[in-house]
């Protein structure tokens, strides 16, 4: 039986006033963007496949743990740079100790989003398709961190290429041709 419940610590990531900014400078930025946005519905599309993977797998991750991260995986987008990914896992470090997370949990959710893009020393692991849910048993099983995995994995997972109008002009390498359950 799953048991759903309200979260103080989630609550005070989306009520915090950095992060509602970040939000809001998205936004703006992607006002005008055709191609997928970095928004409040895509982070908890994140969160929910990968809580679902989560609970599929072994449930190796805690729930706050798993919202937290998918909440600020994109947020560092709003800073501008390069790298998005180590831009969000610097907010994460500044604003999670605030909401109450631990310094190891935090240390967990910055090491995940640092990581979901791909880059810098991320725990490279298959997108799920036929025949895949082995190897991402595996990944999962001998991750350092676990969260990283179910972040990159749930990140690609979460967009609907399958129904997108800019699909055809879309640059984006592991495009969704179909819904994954």
């Amino acid at each position: 039986m799953v048991t759903l419940f309200p979260s103080a610590r989630i609550d005070g990531i989306y009520a915090s006033k950095s992060y509602i900014l970040a939000l809001e400078s998205i936004e703006e930025a992607e006002k005008d963007r055709k191609f997928c946005r970095h928004n409040l519905a895509h982070f908890l599309d994140v969160a929910r496949i990968m809580s679902i993977m989560n609970a599929e797998y072994g449930a190796l991750c805690a729930a706050d743990e798993i919202y937290a991260c998918a909440l600020v995986h994109d947020i560092g987008r709003a800073r501008g740079g390069r790298n998005h990914a180590l831009s969000s896992a610097e907010f994460a470090k500044e604003l999670l100790p605030s909401c109450g997370f631990l310094p190891e949990e935090t240390k967990r959710i910055a090491s995940a989003v640092s990581a979901h893009g791909g880059r810098g020393g991320a725990e490279v692991c298959p997108a799920p398709g036929e025949g895949e849910e082995d190897k991402i048993k595996a990944a999962l099983e001998k991750a350092e961190n676990p969260l990283g995995t179910l972040l990159f994995i749930a990140d690609k997972l979460s967009r609907n290429c399958f129904d997108c109008a800019a699909e055809e002009e879309c640059y984006w390498e592991k495009k969704n041709g179909r819904i994954w359950i």
